[in-house]
C-alpha cells in the first residue's frame, strides 16, 4: 500500500528518478521508534531496507503481518533486566498472540565475548533448572512458547543480515508464513484498537505463571512428566497438592509415587541450632 501510494502520487515520494525507483524496491520493515537509539536501524537501512517508524505496542521490528522480532540487548544489560522485571513474559505472550511468527532476537556486541554474562551469573549449563541461571530461563521460555523462535546475532550488522535472510527465505524456513511487506494500517491497530486486545495486552494472569509451579512439582519425589497431568487435574496449586492425603496421592501417582511424595512433604526440616551464650 505505502509503495502504491507513492507510485501513484509523485509529490508525495512518487518516484521519477532512478534512485526514487530503487527506493520502492526496498523491503519494507517497521521500527518501533525507541529502537532508533540504537544502531541496528542504520545497519538495516545499509541493507536495503525501508524503515517505517512506528510506536509499536509488540515487538521491536514487523518484517511482515505474520513475523515480529524483540530484540533484546546483552551489552546493555536489557536482556537480563528484562528477564528480572518479568516484561519480557508479557512481550513474548503478546508476540504470540498477534503474530504467527514471533521471534527474540538477542543481540551481542562485536567488541563482546558471544557469551551471556550478567556480570553475577555464568551461562554455564548444568543439569539442573537453576533460577537464577540465563540459560534456564530462556530454555524454560522455548518450552513454553514452542512457536517462538530464538535467533542470535553477534551484533547490529549481523541482525541486519539475519533480517535481510528471513525476508529471501519462502515456506523452507518459514513454513508457509508471509514475508510480504506489512500492512502498516493493520500494524498500527494491534494493541491499541481497545476491547478484549488491549484487555490481553495487560493481562498478568497469563499460562507462564503456572508453568513455574509445574517445573517445581516435577523436581518432588514420586512425581514425573507423565503422572504431573493427573495431579494438576485435582491440584490448582502447590499448597493443594501438600494438602492432599496420602490415599489422592496414591491415586494420582500410583501407590509407591503417593506414599514417598507424601513422606517427603511430611518430613520435618531440620534446622541448625544457634549456640546460646549464658550470662554469668
Amino acid at each position: 500500500m505505502l509503495r502504491q501510494e507513492a507510485r501513484d502520487n509523485p509529490r508525495k515520494g512518487g518516484f521519477g528518478s532512478k534512485v526514487e525507483e530503487d527506493l520502492l524496491k526496498r523491503d519494507i520493515v517497521i521500527v518501533d521508534s525507541r529502537e532508533f537509539g540504537c544502531l541496528t536501524p542504520v545497519y538495516l537501512h545499509e541493507k536495503g531496507f525501508w524503515l517505517v517508524p512506528m510506536v509499536l505496542t509488540v515487538g521491536d521490528y514487523v518484517l511482515s503481518d505474520d513475523i515480529c522480532v524483540e530484540r533484546k540487548s546483552v551489552s546493555t544489560g536489557d536482556l537480563f533486566e528484562s528477564f528480572r522485571s518479568g516484561r519480557l513474559l508479557t512481550q513474548i505472550t503478546n508476540m504470540c498472540r498477534f503474530f504467527k511468527r514471533p521471534i527474540l532476537l538477542i543481540e551481542f556486541d562485536e567488541s563482546m565475548p558471544f557469551k551471556l554474562y550478567d556480570g553475577a551469573n555464568d551461562s554455564a549449563i548444568g543439569g539442573d533448572v537453576n533460577p537464577t541461571s540465563i540459560v534456564s530461563k530462556i530454555s524454560l521460555l522455548t518450552l513454553h512458547f514452542p512457536q517462538l523462535q530464538l535467533l542470535w546475532s553477534r551484533g547490529p550488522a549481523h541482525t541486519a543480515e539475519l533480517f535481510k535472510e528471513i525476508r529471501r527465505q519462502t515456506s523452507g524456513f518459514l513454513g508457509g508464513i508471509s514475508v510480504k511487506d506489512p500492512d502498516l494500517q493493520k500494524i498500527a491497530k494491534i494493541g491499541t484498537v481497545g476491547g478484549d486486545e488491549d484487555a490481553a495486552l495487560d493481562d498478568e494472569n497469563d499460562d507462564f505463571k503456572r508453568f513455574l509451579p509445574t517445573e517445581f512439582l516435577k523436581r518432588l519425589p514420586g512425581v514425573d512428566s507423565h503422572s504431573i497431568n493427573s495431579l494438576k487435574k485435582h491440584a490448582m496449586t502447590v499448597t493443594d497438592v501438600v494438602r492432599m492425603s496420602e490415599d489422592d496421592l496414591k491415586l494420582h501417582l500410583g501407590a509407591k509415587n503417593g506414599r514417598e511424595l507424601k513422606a517427603f512433604l511430611q518430613r520435618k526440616v531440620e534446622v541448625a541450632k544457634e549456640g546460646t551464650e549464658e550470662d554469668n
